[in-house]
């Protein structure tokens, strides 16, 4: 299944503001530099620009069972700099089932998300692994002492 492509602009104000926000007492953003690269995880905010349509899984059905598993970013190049207009396109590249201990069984998804300039040349690839349970797992006995 291939979600709709959408496009994505990598927005000077916002490549700082998520620059400053990741890097908690590390170098500031050079403000002079008005095309930044941005920091490698910046596409995660690609979840602002998306919308239904744009999706290949509706985890809203399972919301409380679905779990963010993983994340792996490529650059062919380099990240993308601030200026520049990516249009992206995700597509499942697997589901797997495996048996759980607690939640029983649980499907691994593994959308890919390709991010191209508009002349179609690839400037980043994103890998996302979710993992949706069978049921939530029953919450460990507690013992409370006083």
């Amino acid at each position: 299944m291939q979600g709709n492509p959408f496009l994505m602009d990598v927005e000077l104000g916002k490549v700082r503001e998520f620059a400053a926000a990741v890097r908690a007492g590390g170098p500031a953003p050079d403000l002079s530099d008005q095309h930044p690269t941005s920091s490698p995880t910046f596409l995660m905010t690609a979840a602002f620009w998306r919308r239904p349509e744009h999706e290949v899984i509706d985890h809203s059905a399972n919301f409380d069972r679905t779990l963010h598993a993983a994340e792996e970013f490529t650059f062919p190049a380099g990240p993308p700099r601030a200026g520049t207009r990516l249009v992206g396109r995700s597509h499942i590249e697997s589901i797997t089932d495996k048996q759980g201990k607690r939640g029983g069984r649980m499907t691994f998804t593994e959308v890919v998300t390709i991010y191209t300039d508009e002349d179609g040349a690839e400037l980043a690839r994103t890998r996302s692994t979710t993992v949706v349970v069978e049921r939530p797992p029953e919450p460990p006995a507690t013992t409370v002492s006083y």
